[in-house]
């Protein structure tokens, strides 16, 4: 735990390396610029419509709307999203049936964090269809014309301060009674998450005619080229999320998806939608989700004009947390400081050394007893919530201003007397723990997770009058702004709390 108390402190930050805001906007726009002719020009026929199918299984019960949304295959519909993963890796696969069973897709998608904040992935998805052929007398003569279409590509995101970048690059496959073509398209994405609120902005199958007119009076088959945009809600208290999308793809008109989804219990989501409001069938859809661990169990169903899809998804989320990959790379951080510092300590100094910044002014004799309880952990693991507390009280002790107890000699005190420390925010508690520990103050508080941001709320307790004398809330998008937070937060209580 000593190693992981420096989160971030010599390593350059993945931020610094990130071109300035202007430079950022001016590549979206001249991107833009771009890519945009492929979505009006290239006239023909419109063909493989399946790519603006819905990968995610959760994504369609909402009503396609893919904001908001966090499983791998919403990346299918803005690569962008990719950047919100949370875990170290994510594998699914999921199946549907539709109009009856004479249509079926398939889809697969695995996703991988390299860091906070920057993900790659694998994405599939399929499509089939079999229509028995007619004869010139009207019968079927017990054969389907089969036609079958597939894509595949590979995904990557990333975070630029609040916003997220995405693209995707697939080869399409259509073949027909053994005609078969491909072509190589791209999608873009762009996605910003800022307190309760997200959204999301995407030109996806950008790329050249499917097929081309055999003859000169034939038409190419081109790609379906979608331009989609929403937004989406969250209110993290209930555990409800609810958004709007608007989809225009070439050759359709537009459409607006509506969709919510609740968390009723930790395990056990609810989801219903309205893919197209102002189609008077409505398309309305609904899901569900069971989790168990790291492993999900999707369901959707869509129903339309002329019949029903039922899609099923499993998938398995695995590996580390993004703060506790973070926590990992901040102790190989700290070995490696330690390694160069043990080298320095025995060469020759052969350049001047920067002094060490001033620490801030002692405080007369008299120091206050200071204990700090563990933050309680919302949204977060409990390893990710005990590396932020060590942080916090290595940060006071580095004050100087304050007689810190240290958590072993905390732990013994607590043990001997059965307490259990585990939730205790309240001043009550605080009080109650500090009379224990004959401390004078007691800092206790929560770190927690609100969509991409984490939070850390302290509050410093008077023992001796049962009074909260300090509160104070910071957040942070990774361990470095994170340690920066946690380093202003302890100075603060050095230059407020007496």
């Amino acid at each position: 735990m000593t190693a992981a108390l420096r989160l971030g402190r010599s390593a350059p930050s993945l931020r610094a390396t990130v071109p300035s805001r202007w430079v950022r906007w001016g590549l979206a726009t001249v991107l833009s610029a771009v890519l945009l002719p492929g979505l009006v020009g290239a006239a023909g026929t419109v063909g493989a419509q399946f790519l603006n199918l819905p990968l995610s299984v959760r994504q369609m019960g909402m009503g396609n709307v893919s904001v908001g949304g966090r499983d791998v295959l919403r990346a299918w519909s803005n690569p962008s999203l990719l950047a919100d993963q949370a875990r170290r890796g994510e594998v699914a696969f999921n199946g549907a049936s539709m109009f009856g069973g004479d249509q079926t897709t398939f889809g697969f998608g695995a996703g991988w964090l390299l860091s906070p904040g920057w993900n790659v992935a694998a994405l599939v998805s399929s499509y089939a269809v079999g229509v028995p052929e007619v004869g010139a007398d009207g019968k079927e003569m017990g054969a389907d014309l089969d036609r079958s279409l597939i894509a595949g590509g590979l995904a990557g995101a990333g975070s630029l301060g609040f916003a997220h970048v995405g693209v995707t690059v697939k080869m399409v496959s259509d073949s027909v009674l053994g005609d078969a073509a491909s072509a190589v398209a791209a999608d873009v994405g762009l996605s910003a998450v800022w307190e309760s609120f997200s959204a999301g902005f995407a030109y996806r199958n950008l790329g050249p005619s499917l097929r081309a007119g055999e003859d000169p009076g034939d038409e190419a088959e081109v790609l379906p080229a979608e331009l989609r945009g929403g937004v989406a809600f969250h209110l993290t208290s209930i555990r409800v999320s609810a958004g709007a999308e608007y989809a225009q793809t070439r050759g359709r008109d537009g459409r607006v998806g509506l969709g919510a989804e609740w968390w009723p219990v930790k395990a056990l989501a609810v989801r219903a939608g309205v893919a197209n409001v102002a189609d008077a069938a409505g398309q309305v859809t609904a899901g569900l989700s069971a989790l168990f661990r790291g492993l999900t169990l999707d369901y959707a169903l869509a129903a339309h004009p002329v019949g029903a899809t039922h899609k099923v998804s499993l998938s398995y989320a695995f590996g580390p947390t993004a703060m506790e990959l973070a926590v990992a790379r901040a102790a190989e951080r700290e070995s490696e400081t330690a390694a160069e510092a043990a080298a320095l300590a025995t060469a020759p100094a052969l350049v001047p050394v920067t002094p060490a910044p001033e620490p801030l002014p002692v405080k007369p004799a008299g120091l206050l007893n200071f204990a700090v309880a563990d933050l309680t952990a919302q949204n977060v693991s409990a390893g990710d919530a005990a590396v932020i507390t060590d942080l916090l009280r290595s940060e006071l002790v580095k004050t100087k201003a304050f007689n810190i107890l240290d958590r072993r000699n905390m732990e013994k005190v607590l043990a001997e007397h059965a307490f259990q420390q585990t939730g205790c925010t309240s001043d009550e508690c605080a009080v109650k723990l500090g009379r224990l520990l004959n401390m004078q103050r007691m800092v206790v508080g929560s770190f927690g997770k609100l969509l991409s941001s984490y939070l850390i709320t302290v509050q410093v307790v008077n023992v001796e009058t049962g009074t909260i004398i300090f509160s104070e809330t910071v957040k942070g998008r990774d361990e470095d702004e994170l340690t920066k937070r946690v380093r202003e937060l302890a100075q603060m209580i050095a230059r407020q709390v007496r």
